[in-house]
Protein backbone atom coordinates (compact mmCIF):
# COMPACT_ATOMS: atom_id res chain seq x y z
CA UNK A 1 0.00 0.00 0.00
CA UNK A 2 1.21 3.30 -0.69
CA UNK A 3 1.50 6.03 1.68
CA UNK A 4 0.48 9.41 0.90
CA UNK A 5 3.11 12.01 1.58
CA UNK A 6 1.65 15.43 3.12
CA UNK A 7 3.67 18.88 3.26
CA UNK A 8 2.70 22.15 4.54
CA UNK A 9 4.17 25.77 5.09
CA UNK A 10 4.97 26.85 8.04
CA UNK A 11 4.69 31.02 8.73
CA UNK A 12 5.79 30.85 12.46
CA UNK A 13 8.27 33.12 12.28
CA UNK A 14 8.34 36.29 10.16
CA UNK A 15 10.98 35.53 6.89
CA UNK A 16 11.22 31.76 7.79
CA UNK A 17 9.30 29.60 5.37
CA UNK A 18 9.57 25.62 7.06
CA UNK A 19 8.28 23.10 5.45
CA UNK A 20 7.84 18.95 7.16
CA UNK A 21 6.50 16.26 5.34
CA UNK A 22 4.77 13.09 6.37
CA UNK A 23 5.13 9.57 5.54
CA UNK A 24 1.86 9.35 7.30
CA UNK A 25 -0.33 11.35 9.12
CA UNK A 26 -2.98 10.92 11.93
CA UNK A 27 -6.60 12.16 10.98
CA UNK A 28 -7.50 15.71 11.33
CA UNK A 29 -8.31 17.65 14.45
CA UNK A 30 -10.10 21.08 15.16
CA UNK A 31 -9.88 23.62 17.45
CA UNK A 32 -12.56 22.24 19.47
CA UNK A 33 -10.51 19.06 20.66
CA UNK A 34 -7.30 21.08 21.04
CA UNK A 35 -9.34 23.52 23.34
CA UNK A 36 -10.89 20.64 24.98
CA UNK A 37 -7.39 18.83 25.45
CA UNK A 38 -5.81 22.37 27.01
CA UNK A 39 -8.64 22.85 29.20
CA UNK A 40 -8.46 18.67 30.38
CA UNK A 41 -4.63 18.91 31.16
CA UNK A 42 -4.22 22.79 32.08
CA UNK A 43 -1.78 23.63 29.04
CA UNK A 44 -1.93 26.84 27.11
CA UNK A 45 -0.40 25.71 23.69
CA UNK A 46 2.04 28.38 21.78
CA UNK A 47 0.03 29.08 18.47
CA UNK A 48 2.51 27.62 16.19
CA UNK A 49 2.30 24.49 17.58
CA UNK A 50 -1.78 24.83 17.82
CA UNK A 51 -1.04 25.66 14.03
CA UNK A 52 1.00 22.53 13.73
CA UNK A 53 -1.79 20.29 15.24
CA UNK A 54 -4.49 21.59 13.29
CA UNK A 55 -2.32 21.16 10.15
CA UNK A 56 -1.14 18.05 10.22
CA UNK A 57 -2.04 16.31 13.96
CA UNK A 58 1.21 14.30 14.62
CA UNK A 59 2.68 11.44 12.20
CA UNK A 60 5.63 10.01 10.97
CA UNK A 61 7.75 12.64 9.36
CA UNK A 62 10.05 12.04 6.85
CA UNK A 63 12.16 14.91 7.99
CA UNK A 64 13.18 13.05 11.26
CA UNK A 65 16.74 14.07 12.27
CA UNK A 66 17.63 16.50 14.90
CA UNK A 67 20.76 17.91 16.46
CA UNK A 68 20.67 17.20 20.84
CA UNK A 69 22.87 20.01 22.54
CA UNK A 70 24.73 18.63 25.53
CA UNK A 71 23.89 14.73 25.18
CA UNK A 72 25.97 12.03 24.53
CA UNK A 73 24.64 11.44 21.24
CA UNK A 74 24.41 14.82 19.62
CA UNK A 75 21.65 13.71 17.18
CA UNK A 76 17.75 12.05 18.00
CA UNK A 77 15.72 10.81 15.61
CA UNK A 78 11.76 11.44 15.82
CA UNK A 79 9.55 7.96 15.58
CA UNK A 80 6.18 10.56 15.85
CA UNK A 81 4.70 13.50 16.37
CA UNK A 82 1.61 13.33 18.67
CA UNK A 83 -1.67 14.11 18.02
CA UNK A 84 -5.33 14.13 19.32
CA UNK A 85 -7.60 11.24 18.35
CA UNK A 86 -5.05 8.97 16.74
CA UNK A 87 -5.91 5.56 15.82
CA UNK A 88 -3.04 4.58 17.00
CA UNK A 89 -3.83 5.22 20.95
CA UNK A 90 0.21 5.21 21.97
CA UNK A 91 0.62 8.27 19.62
CA UNK A 92 -1.99 10.58 21.53
CA UNK A 93 -1.34 13.51 23.57
CA UNK A 94 -3.89 12.47 26.10
CA UNK A 95 -2.49 8.49 26.08
CA UNK A 96 1.06 10.13 26.47
CA UNK A 97 0.16 12.04 29.65
CA UNK A 98 -1.87 9.00 31.41
CA UNK A 99 0.82 7.11 30.74
CA UNK A 100 3.85 9.33 32.05
CA UNK A 101 6.61 6.92 33.60
CA UNK A 102 7.65 10.23 35.83
CA UNK A 103 5.58 13.57 36.78
CA UNK A 104 6.23 16.55 34.49
CA UNK A 105 7.05 19.91 35.94
CA UNK A 106 4.34 22.45 34.75
CA UNK A 107 4.21 23.65 31.57
CA UNK A 108 6.58 20.61 29.80
CA UNK A 109 4.45 18.64 27.09
CA UNK A 110 5.92 15.83 25.23
CA UNK A 111 5.00 16.67 21.26
CA UNK A 112 6.65 13.27 19.87
CA UNK A 113 8.92 10.48 20.99
CA UNK A 114 12.07 8.81 19.05
CA UNK A 115 13.49 5.43 18.17
CA UNK A 116 14.73 4.96 21.36
CA UNK A 117 10.96 5.79 23.18
CA UNK A 118 12.79 8.80 24.94
CA UNK A 119 10.86 12.11 24.57
CA UNK A 120 10.63 15.45 22.45
CA UNK A 121 8.96 18.02 24.46
CA UNK A 122 7.89 21.80 24.63
CA UNK A 123 7.73 24.38 27.55
CA UNK A 124 4.34 25.55 26.86
CA UNK A 125 4.70 28.16 29.50
CA UNK A 126 6.35 30.07 26.72
CA UNK A 127 4.98 31.57 23.78
CA UNK A 128 8.21 30.74 21.75
CA UNK A 129 7.14 26.84 22.94
CA UNK A 130 11.20 25.93 23.55
CA UNK A 131 11.93 22.36 22.25
CA UNK A 132 13.86 19.80 24.73
CA UNK A 133 15.05 16.20 24.30
CA UNK A 134 14.20 13.98 27.62
CA UNK A 135 16.59 11.41 28.18
CA UNK A 136 14.25 8.79 30.15
CA UNK A 137 16.63 6.24 31.14
CA UNK A 138 17.64 7.53 34.42
CA UNK A 139 13.81 7.43 35.43
CA UNK A 140 12.78 4.10 34.70
CA UNK A 141 11.54 2.52 37.42
CA UNK A 142 11.79 5.18 40.23
CA UNK A 143 9.77 7.91 38.58
CA UNK A 144 12.00 10.76 39.51
CA UNK A 145 12.19 13.74 37.34
CA UNK A 146 15.37 14.61 37.06
CA UNK A 147 16.40 18.48 35.61
CA UNK A 148 19.40 16.99 34.24
CA UNK A 149 17.96 14.72 32.25
CA UNK A 150 16.37 17.53 29.96
CA UNK A 151 18.51 18.50 26.22
CA UNK A 152 17.88 21.80 24.29
CA UNK A 153 17.18 21.12 21.15
CA UNK A 154 15.86 24.58 19.65
CA UNK A 155 14.87 28.03 21.16
CA UNK A 156 11.25 27.36 19.65
CA UNK A 157 9.03 25.17 18.07
CA UNK A 158 9.46 26.86 14.87
CA UNK A 159 13.29 26.80 14.50
CA UNK A 160 13.02 22.65 16.20
CA UNK A 161 10.76 22.34 12.56
CA UNK A 162 13.83 24.21 10.45
CA UNK A 163 16.24 21.88 12.60
CA UNK A 164 14.42 18.38 11.05
CA UNK A 165 16.62 16.94 8.59
CA UNK A 166 16.77 13.04 6.63
CA UNK A 167 20.22 12.71 7.68
CA UNK A 168 23.07 13.40 10.24
CA UNK A 169 24.90 17.14 9.04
Amino acid sequence: MRQLVTQAAFHFIPNHNMSIEFKSSNPATDIAAIEEFQRTWGFNLPACYRDFLLKHNGGRPIQYVFPITGFADPFGGIQVFFGLGTSVKTSDLNWQIKNRIVQFPDGILEIACTGGNDLVCIDTNSPEAPVYFFDHRPSWGNGVWRDADLYVVASSFSEFVCKLNTTIK
